[in-house]
């Protein structure tokens, strides 16, 4: 994972990143742990120097292209830095306190929506269930003690992330984005 080039790999993204090689990433809707070192989608959002090194691009969020990131902001421990959702078309939200908080989300294996106004994570009914879904939800119960959710929008994680961090998200992007 290159993502992290001067700061150190956060280690429960290394776990996650054992686990996807095993499932080739077949587990939660729409969701592709990548390279994006180069920062392509925040870069559409700004080329500020400032911008882009509190940023961490890590992983695809849905199909039609929005990327989550970690924000980096004054947390040394990118285990514990809050997670954003940068949308395709445009929006960016904190979607979670700490990639654990991710690791919930994901487990309802829901695509995030993403639009200027909010984030949802949406399932229809007639979706398929990702053929590794099961095996991500026993592996968080073993690597990391979470209970799987099958609801992310009622379990809140993203609701209490925003009232924690969003208001202080929001006025930092403002020196970026207009």
């Amino acid at each position: 994972m290159n993502n992290f080039a001067g700061h150190e790999t956060p280690g429960d993204l290394i776990e996650l990143y054992k686990f996807d090689q095993r499932s080739k990433g077949e587990y939660a809707r729409g969701f592709e742990l990548s390279d994006l070192s180069e920062k392509s989608m925040l870069r559409t959002y700004s080329e500020d120097s400032l911008f882009l090194s509190s940023l961490v691009e890590f992983a695809q969020a849905n199909y039609s292209g929005s990327h989550y990131a970690i924000w980096i902001a004054d947390n040394p421990d990118l285990n514990s830095a809050p997670v954003v959702v940068f949308g395709d078309e445009g929006g960016y939200h904190i979607v979670a306190e700490n990639i654990k908080q991710l690791l919930v989300i994901l487990s309802c294996d829901a695509e995030a929506m993403v639009s200027w106004d909010r984030v949802v994570y949406f399932k229809d009914p007639e979706d398929e269930t990702s053929p590794w879904r099961g095996e991500f939800c026993d592996w968080l119960k073993k690597a990391f003690g979470i209970q799987p959710t099958d609801d992310a929008d009622a379990n809140l994680i993203t609701e209490m992330a925003q009232t924690k961090h969003g208001e202080n998200f929001k006025k930092w992007m403002k020196q970026f984005v207009g």
